[in-house]
Order: C-alpha cells, then structure tokens, then sequence
C-alpha cells in the first residue's frame, strides 16, 4: 500500500472512532436530560416495548379524550434560528388541537400559549454545548401512553427522535397514535435509514386504531422515498395531499411529510415562511371510524 493510501486509511479510522465516541456521547447526553422547557421526556423504549403499550390503556377510567375533528401544526422550526420565527409559531398554533414540531431547541423562548398547552412530550436529538434539540409534541389534552425510538446519524453520531404518543378518543373503543418524526439525513446507502423507518412500523404493528405520521422524513432521492413509501403502505396508511405544496424541497423532491389512517382529510395547507428553512403544514382531519377496526376492550 502507498504511504498516501496508507495516510488516507488511518484518517477514515481515526474519523470513524472519533465519530463512535462522539456518538456515545451525544447519546448519554441526550439521554440524561431530564425535561425540556419544564416538558418531561417520553420514556425512552426499544420498539417492541412501545408497541406492548400502545392499545394498552385506552379504556382506563378519567382518560381525557381527543374529539372527532383535529386541527394540526407540523413544522421543522430550525432550532429557531431565523427572525420571526416565534410570531409565525404563535400564529400557527393557535386554535390546534397538536402541535409536532422538528428541531424544537432548548433554548427558544416559546410562545406563552405553547408553553401553558395541557401536555407536551419531548424527545431529545441533537447535542451541542448546553443547548439540545429534538421533536416536540403538544397536545389539548393528556396522552394515555407515550414513548420516544432513537436512532444516530451515521455520519455524524448525533441522536434523531421519534415522538410517539397515543389519545383515548371520544365516544369510541378505539385510540390515535401520533408520530413526530425526524428522520436520519446522512448515511451511506439506505440501511440505517430503513432502520429508523423500521422501528416504527415495529412499534405499530397490530395497532388497529387510527394513525397520524408526520414529521421531517430528509425523503431528498427517490430511494428514500421509497423507503417510506414501503413503511406507509405496510402500516395502511396514505398520504395528506396539499394543494398549495410550497413544502421544502432538496433536489425537486418534498422533505416534510403528513400519512393517515382511520382519518378524513378536510383541508391541508402549506404556508411560505422566511423564519425557517421548512414551511408549516396546517391540517384539518375528522376521524373516520368506518376506516378502523376496533379494539376489543377485553382482549
């Protein structure tokens, strides 16, 4: 082997450890948050675990109920980083019965009306210094279970969330599970994306409620979207079509996401924004029950 080729060997190793050790780090960072913004942390769980509690609780006694319209906020607000992101984030929330948000900072002073929101579940990503960010979810009223999936960058070793959280519903036998995802951006080929993407349908495997998945997917190749077009048609979902798609888009194709099972779509609108690099997707659904096989409340 030539000296050069040698030199080039012992900089991608000395990369990869170097990347293996931030990564552990990240990790145990991330993991030793306790809350986020006075929000606790889901609990950490491996899929097959989150899965075990989903359908599980949905007709406990005093569960407080989602009603049969939604309106829903996604939004990859970048960490907060650009002007005006606070007023657009203000105006957006109001009147929402959820609120998903992607790179959601610990250091962003939310909006008053966010932050005395009934419940929020925070799931933990990225570390750098003090501050930390990851996938937020805020709710009108109390999840009956909740749990969060990690999965890291492979490139860079930093943590990405899912925000997984379940409602009882009103007047029914049957619960929604709401993903808030942020999927991997870099990584060699499709294994580690696939991965995340498989995570998740292994969480929902067998859940026979109604469905919201949504979030930052980084579908910029078509081999991406595949990936997620597999787990979406696995899990019987389809996908919210926006007529005004000004979504963000690397490459031609749209990064930003919103699937649904057991839910009608009323209306679904994408609006321009310069306070980030991701342009909010508002939602009106009205649950369909027809669409949804019940649960067997003593099974």
């Amino acid at each position: 082997m030539s000296t050069r080729k040698s030199i080039a060997v012992l900089l991608g190793v000395g990369l990869l450890l170097s990347c293996a050790g931030s990564q552990l780090g990240l990790l145990e960072t991330a993991n030793n948050f306790d809350e986020f913004q006075g929000i606790p942390l889901a609990p950490l769980k491996t899929a097959a675990e989150c899965r075990a509690s989903l359908g599980a609780n949905q007709f406990a006694g005093g569960a407080e109920l989602v009603g049969a319209s939604l309106s829903i906020l996604n939004w990859n607000i970048k960490k907060g980083e650009e002007a005006k992101w606070q007023e657009d984030l203000q105006r957006f929330s109001r009147g929402k019965n959820l609120v998903l948000l992607q790179e959601a900072a610990l250091s962003m002073q939310l909006p008053d009306q966010l932050q005395q929101a009934p419940f929020a579940a925070f799931s933990p990503g990225y570390v750098k210094g003090d501050d930390i960010t990851g996938v937020v979810t805020f709710s009108d009223v109390r999840p009956v279970s909740r749990c969060r999936l990690s999965a890291v960058e492979p490139w860079l070793g930093t943590p990405k969330s899912t925000n997984i959280t379940e409602y009882a519903v009103n007047n029914s036998d049957f619960s929604l599970v709401v993903v808030n995802m942020h999927a991997l951006n870099f990584s060699f080929g499709l294994l580690s994306y696939r991965m995340q993407l498989d995570a998740v349908s292994e969480a929902l495997e067998g859940f026979h409620g109604a469905v919201l998945l949504s979030g930052d997917f980084n579908t910029w190749r078509q081999g991406r979207q595949n990936v997620l077009s597999d787990i979406v048609e696995r899990l019987g979902l389809r996908p919210v079509v926006f007529e005004n798609d000004y979504r963000q888009r690397v490459f031609g194709r749209p990064l930003d996401h919103m699937y649904v099972r057991g839910l009608d779509i009323v209306e679904a609108q994408v609006f321009e924004v310069s306070s980030s690099d991701h342009n909010p997707m508002v939602v009106s659904l009205k649950l369909n029950p027809k669409q949804i096989v019940t649960l067997d409340p003593e099974s």
